[in-house]
């Protein structure tokens, strides 16, 4: 592709001008007198010259003898731009195949995970587990505890914990000993809890209130005041009412209606 090389082609392009209508190609019709379009230099100097810009653009020499210019340059421009092909790789972006099902249970294949594949694989790893099989288990309730629910549920130290209790260690505290029922087999805990409480100087008759440590949760079955004093006289215990599940009121008497001082008295009580 190379410019025209008449003896009549001017040696510098001239000067391009906007005057006229832009329009198209017509034959014209002699009858009609009508004139055919003339392109005129300036149209052949522009088509010329684009298809030259394009040859020279793709790096190529303008050949008057070649003919296939024109074809190459676009070739070589199209080649230019073209994105390398290449498989993606943690630090290289590229081409990602999908993996297969087979590939993601097995780890392996290097394949993109879709949603879908990758859900199906978690379906088959987060099943429950069993005495057999591994797989998620989720932390019991004391409630369920209490009741005996499937070892599939498992008890986190601190629910143990609580439901055990504590004690031991003060003057009023509590054990829970848990235990399974005989009739219905549900596993229930008796409670066993204790304190020392000091009553007031007295000469004949006194009531002192009892506060659990805790409160029993549903049933209280014995209370069991033991008396401590100094001086050789006779100090009954007795509870007065029944306890209820929070405490009780202890009736003190002394026969000889001497004042006793230094006077207090444990417990000891049990329920579940």
């Amino acid at each position: 592709m190379q410019r025209v090389q008449t003896k009549t082609a001017a040696q510098d392009l001239p000067a391009y001008s906007a005057d006229g209508t832009p329009g198209y190609f017509r034959n014209g019709d002699a009858v009609a007198a009508i004139p055919p379009t003339v392109p005129g230099a300036q149209w052949f100097n522009m088509v010329q010259e684009e298809l030259r810009n394009l040859v020279v653009a793709a790096g190529l020499t303008p050949s008057a003898t070649d003919d296939t210019q024109l074809a190459q340059a676009v070739a070589a421009l199209i080649a230019d731009q073209a994105v390398t092909v290449q498989a993606a790789t943690e630090t290289v972006a590229g081409i990602l195949k999908l993996a297969t099902q087979a590939q993601v249970d097995a780890g392996d294949g290097g394949g993109a995970v879709t949603p879908e594949t990758l859900a199906t694989r978690l379906a088959a790893l987060l099943v429950a587990a069993t005495q057999t099989q591994a797989g998620l288990v989720r932390l019991s309730t004391p409630a369920e505890i209490l009741a005996g629910s499937p070892n599939v549920v498992v008890t986190a130290g601190d629910i143990l914990a609580r439901i055990l209790g504590a004690g031991g260690s003060g003057a009023a505290d509590y054990i829970a000993i848990p235990y399974r029922d005989k009739s219905t087999g549900e596993l229930k805990r008796i409670i066993i809890q204790w304190g020392r409480v000091s009553g007031a100087d007295i000469g004949g008759t006194q009531e002192i209130p009892i506060i659990f440590p805790m409160a029993f949760p549903s049933a209280i079955y014995g209370l069991f005041p033991a008396v401590c004093l100094t001086g050789g006289f006779t100090v009954m215990a007795a509870i007065k009412g029944e306890p209820t599940l929070t405490g009780a009121s202890i009736v003190l008497s002394e026969s000889a209606a001497v004042v006793q001082s230094g006077l207090f008295f444990y417990y000891f009580a049990i329920g579940h």
